[in-house]
């Protein structure tokens, strides 16, 4: 419920959400964008071999040693939730910004 309301909040639609799994539709097509460590693996490997999960894509580090490595209807790519259009016009400004600013002699978000 609170991620729906928080989706509505950012004016993306929701069609339907449930906190039971029973009312997921079978053939279900799932991209996780957030965090890899919030679905378990050994549970969605098997719904993507029984056909309950359709598809499922996911990112992550270590995409080698996962039980969904070989399946063929999921796929593990590092870092594309973040790789919008907006996300990199963001990233440029930032950086034109620190450019800037240490010509100056005051950068910004230093890493230390």
């Amino acid at each position: 419920m609170a991620t729906a309301e928080l989706a509505k909040g950012i004016g993306m639609k929701v069609i339907a959400y449930t906190r039971t799994p029973k009312k997921m539709k079978k053939g279900v097509i799932i991209v996780n964008t957030v965090d890899r460590e919030l679905v378990n693996e050994k549970d969605m490997a098997e719904a993507l071999k029984s056909g309950k999960v359709d598809s499922y894509a996911y990112e992550g580090e270590d995409l080698v040693n996962t039980p969904l490595a070989k399946l063929e209807n999921s796929i593990g790519l590092q870092g594309f939730g973040y790789y919008t259009k907006e996300a990199l016009e963001n990233l440029y400004r930032i950086w034109v910004n620190n450019i800037i600013a240490t010509s100056k002699g005051k950068p910004q978000n230093r890493v230390v």
